[in-house]
């Protein structure tokens, strides 16, 4: 239910009550302060203006009776309401402006002027702080005051001017607070009733089922004695359950928007491939998407663009991996996984790509996206041959980053997390360490922690893939050594140092027509 309806609704409700307190309190305020004015001034205009005042004070104590009695469709109209607070405030605004004009006796101002702000406050209480009936009679009534007060330019007066002014901010404010305090009483006692009425829908229903039961008694009893004798079947039945569990097990781990297998069915594929791999000692691919600048979306296009849009990239990622044992999923609302067993590091990175500019051929426009003003996505690729030391999370970590830095690039992009990047590698020093020599660097390399051991290669030569089984460090005393690691190469020069962390699969191959000497360290 919207605030506007609420609030409607509660001025249809309330006015028919609350109203009435503040037309007997003006009625018989007015009369007194005529009655006070008179003893000091014998005015023909004091009695004009209480016939006045009566006047207003019952005909609307007559429609507000009237309404009250329910001989109209509906309470006093807001409209109503308007033209009679209005009237009402001009009144005793008038009143207020008349004593200062003919400078009456201060005290008599004074008690006009206290009785038109003790019926601001009223006005305030009776109608709940709504502002569109508070503020048009509080101006009405006190912004005359103000008016005349500046306008006559004396200490006194300018003082009441400013303190009628103060008052109406203060009413502002204060009804401001009253109605959003109104307006959330209202919600709740809406809220409320809501749910009695369904607590009380709920209270017939047990009692409908309580005389049902009661009334089918035999029935009941004909029924289990029919359920003992199946007893027999409880087995059959209970496999049954079982096998409709499992089909349904099946079925509920995927997306609702999508289609795509969820983030718990996902990470249960993850690590049954991983073990897989690890056995069979072979890569593993997992590419990492989300589209860009995608959060504010639905509130620009609405939720059928949205959900169309979703259901057209996930489509698309679907058809993409199409291999046995590829799978697609989603992870969050803005993330996508595509997992590839036995796929090394170029085919994810050309499938990445391929899929990247099918989205930004879709050309769906989205113009949340500053730089590209249609729907693009940013992909991380990672590939790894699994080992012992590695977990599935350091997997999904490698692709994260990855996906983060094509974000971090502007989107639109494919980066592959790239091992290399995260190995140390350090350089002989001359200027610390001196000259170098294959001494030298034994000392270096002991320093570290590590025992070296010397090997010559001959130009051309290559030692095919191996997997590290402890942390080692390759350095270069003479020549070139080109080192190989999960699809990524580096080519050290003498005094480099590369630190391998066990489990990674590298290989060597010596560069250029000189020999390579070398010292190959292992953790002592």
């Amino acid at each position: 239910m919207s605030t506007e309806i609420i609030t409607n609704n509660f001025l249809a409700a309330q006015t028919q009550f609350r109203t009435e307190p503040e037309l007997m309190f003006g009625s018989i305020a007015a009369g007194v302060i005529a009655a006070t004015v008179w003893t000091v001034s014998n005015s023909p205009y004091v009695l004009a203006w209480v016939v006045v005042a009566q006047t207003i004070y019952g005909v609307r104590l007559w429609l507000a009776r009237r309404a009250h009695a329910g001989h109209d469709a509906e309470p006093e109209s807001e409209r109503g309401l308007h033209a009679g607070l209005i009237a009402t405030g001009l009144l005793w605004g008038s009143a207020s402006v008349g004593c200062l004009i003919t400078e009456g006796t201060t005290w008599v101002t004074g008690v006009v002027i206290a009785t038109t702000t003790a019926l601001s406050i009223l006005v305030l209480g009776c109608y709940n702080g709504r502002r569109s009936l508070v503020i048009p009679f509080v101006a009405a009534a006190i912004a005359p005051v103000a008016a005349i007060g500046l306008f006559k330019l004396e200490k006194v007066t300018i003082a009441v001017a400013v303190v009628s002014l103060l008052f109406m901010a203060v009413i502002s404010i204060v009804a401001k607070y009253i109605e959003l305090l109104a307006t959330s009483l209202q919600e709740t006692k809406s809220e409320r009733d809501k749910y009695l009425g369904i607590a009380e829908r709920s209270e017939q229903e047990l009692k409908r089922l309580q005389v049902g039961y009661k009334t089918s008694n035999e029935k009941r009893l004909q029924l289990e004695h029919e359920l003992n004798e199946a007893s027999s079947n409880l087995v059959i039945t209970e496999g049954k359950a079982e096998a409709l569990a499992t089909a349904l097990q099946r079925v509920t781990p995927y997306d609702t928007e999508t289609g795509l297998l969820n983030a718990k069915k996902y990470q249960n594929v993850v690590d049954r491939e991983w073990a897989r791999m690890l056995r069979q000692e072979l890569p593993i691919t997992v590419i990492h998407a989300t589209i860009d600048n995608f959060d504010d979306y639905r509130e620009t296009y609405g939720k059928i663009a949205y959900e169309a849009a979703l259901r057209r990239i996930a489509e698309l990622m679907r058809r993409t991996g199409t291999r046995p044992g590829d799978v697609v999923a989603r992870l969050d609302t803005n993330k996508f996984a595509l997992l590839l067993p036995e796929a090394d590091h170029k085919n994810g990175e050309t499938l990445a790509d391929v899929l990247r500019q099918q989205i930004r051929r879709l050309n769906m426009p989205n113009t949340n996206s500053t730089l590209h003003g249609t729907v693009t996505a940013s992909f991380g690729v990672a590939t790894v041959i699994p080992t012992s030391d590695l977990t599935t999370d350091d997997f999904s970590g490698r692709a994260d980053d990855a996906l983060y830095e094509a974000q971090f690039q502007g989107g639109d992009k494919v980066v592959r997390f790239r091992t290399m990047n995260s190995i140390r590698l350090e350089h002989w020093d001359r200027a610390i360490e001196g000259d170098l020599t294959a001494d030298g660097l034994v000392r270096k390399l002991a320093v570290l922690g590590y025992d070296s051991q010397q090997k010559t290669l001959s130009p051309g030569e290559r030692l095919a893939d191996t997997k590290i089984q402890i942390d080692t460090i390759d350095a270069v005393v003479q020549g070139k050594l080109k080192v190989s690691l999960e699809g990524e190469s580096r080519v050290l020069s003498p005094g480099d140092c590369l630190f391998i962390p066990k489990g990674h699969v590298t290989s060597i191959e010596v560069v250029g027509d000189k020999p390579v000497i070398c010292l190959e360290g292992t953790r002592g």
